[in-house]
């Protein structure tokens, strides 16, 4: 409730500066290394920082591209050759002059500042044929081999390969196929079909270069099989198979020293500059020095912990943020009027159409000539405040203000008419990461001051308006901050992260996109590298196209679909004449068609297939690498962004929620500040607020200050009650669960987590009517229950076929009507609409029209009379007709009332001032929709959370009344059943 004097204070201070980052991350660079295989030479050049003595390298087997094809390209080599460099250069000429093929060579040494480095690639040894591909197609008895002869690379380039030969295909059956050495083809597709009885054939391609170096590729056919391949522990046959790779990898490691890291720590991009341990004085106040070093960010980080004379342990934890620049920069034309979070708020009035002068004056400069940019963005609310037009809100600039020698001050014409902008100034030089010189800020148009009704202070409540002198707002959004210094308190982090779980939940795991997607129809394109040879035509690319649905209830949605006229395109838009035509096999749900497409430059390429699904799937080829990317993708219905109104209806939820915000309809709304805020603070309170509405509109920026005062109550922490439904569940059952505080009324906004072996299975939160459900896994559970002013709540069930029990035996606190009031304490356990019967007549409260009074429960005339009464008082004239002059009287002004309110309803109605629909959610019967616990409880009909249904497709339903036809789903989120629509 004030300052606490003897808190143990934990102050750290870190430095941030990206500009450091650049030359400290240089120092974990290991190099290059430049290697030469030519003509019996095969050496290597290492470039990068001063080295402490010598490189060196080692010849290693060819280690491929882990993976399980052959290459039959790799040296013979089976062992390390070792190689003793000198300063930069090692030489391994005379150790491989009896080899060829490819290798891996590993290059290492250490920098004069202690990092030891390797780097590995692959090369071909000198004498090495340039590099062979083979791949084959085989069904039944035919077979196509495709061969291709090309240069080996890496990231860094092509080594040089001699000219080939010629290449030949023995087929295994004493047939050949051969490309001669009067051709000048790099490639080549052919077939062959076997005849006779032998089932079995050793196929070998074998490619001669024009220095007599011969490379061989062999594999096993057998038809109605496929080809053969070795496993590591048993092998298999399949329809295809490839050799060869022409692309070599390389990778580089490095081992900092400890003077690195240090150099690292003290001279990087982030540095502990301090941290100490004190003790907070009378005032509650530590004081603690740090002098920059560097340019850049500093972060004070503060934890504190006291002990209470109760015993208990107080934590508390802060921070704030500066910039500390080389130079500086001040704005003048502008009035500096508070602080928000330590960042200036300005005021201005501009003339009519917005325009005012802005001078900029840099001091501290080390340079003569330089550039400050300054910039204006205002601060658009328009999804906030729609009735005010989109010109209003102004558009953001930037100026670049050029500085010479002897120049002090520039001044700058810039408009501003939005009532909320933020204003930067900064130097920053060419290639830096950080400015030399900054200044940021806000900028209020023409403010008014704000009216505050009510303490400020931590869980306290204060009514946000405009100073009642001037025109009221009908709308009106405002924050605030302390004035020096972030307090991370003010932020509510909780609403934030509830909007994330609900936005992420309602797009990915309610039962709303469930349905959603259970109607939902896909078009779906694949598109990939393939070699084919189609009637002795060639393609390299093969395309899919397929028309889905999510499950068989959209079966019925499924659109006429024949993607025949489907269209490829390059990216200069020429149409792509396919090798073969789109066209679909019997047995199959998709559409094929295949594209020779570039194969010496990669492209980009759009197939477009005019089915309704999408503006056309764009995708990338690489013909060197032989593959696609992005060429899986799809389309589907009920793909629509979000509406003007939802965006609305999101912002209009998080700003209701938030602490430090105050968001209203109309013209005040109350700020709540969390309640671990400062309790002594000097508060900036800044607002834009609209007044008028539709296209009389308009908006002010206002602002105010307040000094935050203790809370006179402050609130205490609860404990929470959690209730199940239904109250025995079994392993695969839809589980609610009811969250309620002390005085059992719902809780909303809590994290609830479901942990089972260490892992998280669910991570929800609960609703506004403090509920959450999830289905319910077998095994030992651990239930979380924590957030807000609560004792965090965890009960440890067990879970298997005969039903649940706690780890000490007993059975679930159960909620079996799920009206969030355990049974223990509900009176009516299996009605949702009741919990208390206060006079003990049998009759619940909210349907006792007299819960009080254990003789009346109706008053079926409405005239405050129990029914009972009224029929005991039939027995006696006199008082009856003074009963009847008082019900006529009473029938009389009721009737006038009605009559005088239908007349003033409908005068309001044609001055257009009744009506507030647009305020109110629209409901309908269909399954997007959302009512409310009260409405779904009243509903005739309407299934109670605790009736369980039947698992269908994953989904819980429920047919109710049975026989009825009317379906109902359980809303994942609730646990409540929702109408399926």
């Amino acid at each position: 409730t004030g300052p606490v004097q003897g808190a143990e204070v934990d102050v750290a201070i870190l430095r941030i500066s990206p500009q450091q980052a650049e030359s400290a991350i240089g120092q974990f660079d290991p190099g290059d290394v430049e290697i030469t295989s030519e003509l019996g030479t095969l050496t290597g050049e290492y470039s990068g920082a001063e080295l402490d003595g010598d490189i060196s390298a080692i010849i290693s087997p060819y280690s491929g591209h882990d993976d399980e094809r052959k290459y039959p390209q790799a040296s013979s080599l089976t062992w390390d050759i070792e190689i003793a460099g000198v300063d930069t250069l090692w030489d391994a000429s005379d150790s491989v002059s009896s080899l060829s093929g490819l290798v891996d060579v590993t290059t290492s040494g250490t920098t004069e500042h202690g990092l030891e480095f390797e780097i590995m690639k692959q090369v071909p040894l000198p004498g090495t044929s340039g590099c062979t591909v083979s791949e084959g197609h085989g069904y039944g008895q035919h077979v196509d081999i495709g061969w291709r002869y090309d240069t080996f690379r890496n990231d860094e380039g092509e080594f040089d390969k001699p000219d080939l030969s010629h290449v030949v295909v023995d087929w295994g059956d004493g047939f050949t196929s051969e490309r001669g050495n009067e051709s000048d083809s790099q490639e080549e597709w052919w077939g062959h079909d076997y005849e006779g009885e032998q089932e079995e054939f050793d196929i070998t391609i074998t490619f001669f270069d024009e220095d007599g170096n011969e490379v061989q590729h062999s594999t096993t056919f057998t038809v109605h099989k496929g080809f053969w391949h070795d496993g590591e522990e048993e092998g298999w046959f399949e329809g295809y198979f490839q050799m060869g790779e022409c692309y070599l990898r390389t990778d580089d490691s490095a081992i900092p020293s400890a003077l690195i890291i240090n150099g690292f720590i003290t001279d990087g991009p982030v540095e502990v500059m301090d941290e100490q341990i004190l003790t907070s004085d009378n005032y509650g106040e530590i004081s603690m020095t740090a002098t920059p070093t560097l340019p850049g960010a500093y972060i004070s980080i503060v934890q504190t912990k006291v002990v209470r004379s109760d015993g208990e342990t107080l934590t508390g934890m802060g921070m704030n943020v500066v910039a500390a620049t080389e130079a500086s920069i001040s704005l003048g034309g502008l009035t500096e009027e508070t602080t928000l979070a330590g960042i200036p708020v300005y005021s201005v009035q501009p003339s009519g159409g917005g325009l005012t002068t802005i001078s900029v004056t840099p001091s501290g400069m080390a340079e003569d000539e330089f550039t400050v940019t300054l910039a204006i963005m205002p601060v658009d609310l328009s999804v906030a405040f729609p009735d005010i037009g989109e010109d209003d809100w102004g558009e953001a600039e930037s100026h670049d203000l050029e500085f010479q020698l002897g120049d002090t001050t520039r001044t700058q014409e810039v408009r501003i008419k939005a009532p909320l902008s933020m204003i930067a100034a900064l130097v920053l030089e060419e290639g830096e990461l950080f400015p030399t010189a900054l200044h940021v800020g806000f900028i209020l148009n023409d403010p008014e001051s704000l009216e505050m009704t009510g303490a400020l202070g931590p869980g306290q409540t204060t009514n946000i308006a405009l100073d009642s002198g001037n025109e009221s707002a009908t709308r009106i959004l405002a924050l605030a901050t302390p004035r020096n210094g972030f307090d991370p308190a003010t932020i509510d982090f909780s609403a934030f992260t509830e909007l994330g779980y609900v936005q992420a939940r309602e797009a990915f795991g309610g039962w709303i996109p469930v349905e959603k997607e259970l109607v939902s129809v896909c078009e779906r394109m694949e598109a990939w590298h393939e070699e084919r040879w189609d009637d002795g035509q060639h393609s390299n690319v093969r395309i899919s196209l397929r028309q889905e649905a999510n499950n068989r209830y959209a079966s019925s949605g499924l659109l006429a679909y024949d993607p025949s006229n489907a269209v490829l395109t390059d990216s200069e838009g020429n149409t792509l004449t396919p090798v073969s035509d789109w066209n679909k096999e019997d047995w199959e749900d998709r559409y094929y068609a295949n594209f020779k497409l570039d194969e010496d430059d990669e492209g980009t390429y759009t197939l477009t297939s005019n089915a309704g699904y999408g503006d056309g799937y764009e995708f990338l080829y690489y013909p060197h690498e032989y593959r696609t990317d992005n060429g899986e993708q799809e389309f589907c219905t009920g793909d629509e962004e979000m509406t003007d109104d939802e965006i609305f209806d999101l912002v209009d939820d998080l700003f209701s929620t938030l602490d430090s915000v105050a968001w209203g309809i109309g013209s005040s709304a109350d700020l709540r500040l969390p309640i671990l805020s400062s309790p002594n603070g000097d508060y900036t309170v800044i607002a834009v607020a609209q007044k008028g509405s539709g296209d009389n509109a308009t908006m002010v920026a206002a602002f105010g200050s307040e000094i935050s005062v203790p809370n006179p109550e402050p609130p205490q922490q609860e404990n929470l009650t959690l209730s199940f439904s239904p109250p025995n569940p079994k392993p695969g059952d839809t589980v609610q669960i009811s969250v309620t505080d002390e005085a059992n009324q719902p809780v909303p906004g809590l994290s609830v987590l479901l942990v089972k072996d260490n892992l998280t299975l669910v991570a929800s939160i609960s609703n506004d009517n403090g509920l959450t459900s999830f289905v319910l896994p077998a095994g030992t559970l651990h239930i979380w229950v924590s957030g807000g002013n609560y004792y965090p709540a965890h009960l440890t069930i067990i879970v298997t076929d005969d039903g649940v029990l706690t780890d000490d035996g007993e059975e679930l606190p159960a909620d079996s009507d799920g009206d969030g009031v355990l049974d223990a304490d509900d009176e009516f356990p299996d009605d949702p609409d009741e919990f208390e019967d206060s006079d003990g007549d049998g009759v619940g409260d909210n349907a006792d029209a007299f819960p009080d009074d254990p003789d009346e429960t109706m008053d079926s005339d409405g005239d405050g009379v129990g029914d009972n009464a009224q029929q005991e008082g039939t027995t006696s004239s006199s008082p009856n007709l003074m009963l009847i002059g008082g019900a006529v009287a009473a029938v009389l002004v009721l009737l006038a009332t009605l009559v005088m309110v239908a007349m003033w309803r409908r005068n309001r109605d044609d001055e257009g001032e009744w009506a507030t629909d647009e305020l109110e959610p629209e409901h309908s019967a269909g399954s997007d929709q959302q009512m409310d616990a009260e409405q779904m409880f009243s509903a005739p009909g309407w299934p109670a959370p605790s009736v369980q249904g039947h698992m269908q497709d994953g989904y819980e339903v429920i047919e109710h009344p049975e026989g009825s036809g009317a379906w109902y789903y359980r809303e994942q989120s609730t646990g409540e059943w929702m109408e399926w629509g």
